[in-house]
């Protein structure tokens, strides 16, 4: 995927974000895999930067049946593009 910043500005609530939710075949479990914010990539949740590929592998739990994509802004103000979003999966 490609990100841009324009005037990213976190505060104590938030920043720009970036997570996979996994589910077990239940719902009853839920575990998020950050891959962008104020902890992870940090230099992409700050300031203003041109289009950026970013990238990262992420392993499902195990039970995990289900997951979601969950990108945007938490409390923070500034603006985050995203383009060419590109999921790939694989067999155990």
């Amino acid at each position: 995927m490609k990100l841009r910043g324009k005037d990213l500005a976190p505060t104590d609530r938030g920043s720009p974000a970036i997570w996979l939710e996994f589910t077990s075949e239940t719902g009853q479990h839920h575990q998020r895999a950050y891959l962008l914010d104020r902890e992870h990539h940090a230099e992409l949740s700050r300031g203003t930067y041109d289009w950026t590929d970013f990238s990262e592998t992420v392993t499902a739990p195990e039970g995990a049946i289900r997951m979601a994509l969950f990108f945007g802004l938490l409390p923070c103000t500034g603006e985050i593009d995203f383009d060419d979003i590109n999921l790939k999966t694989a067999d155990g």
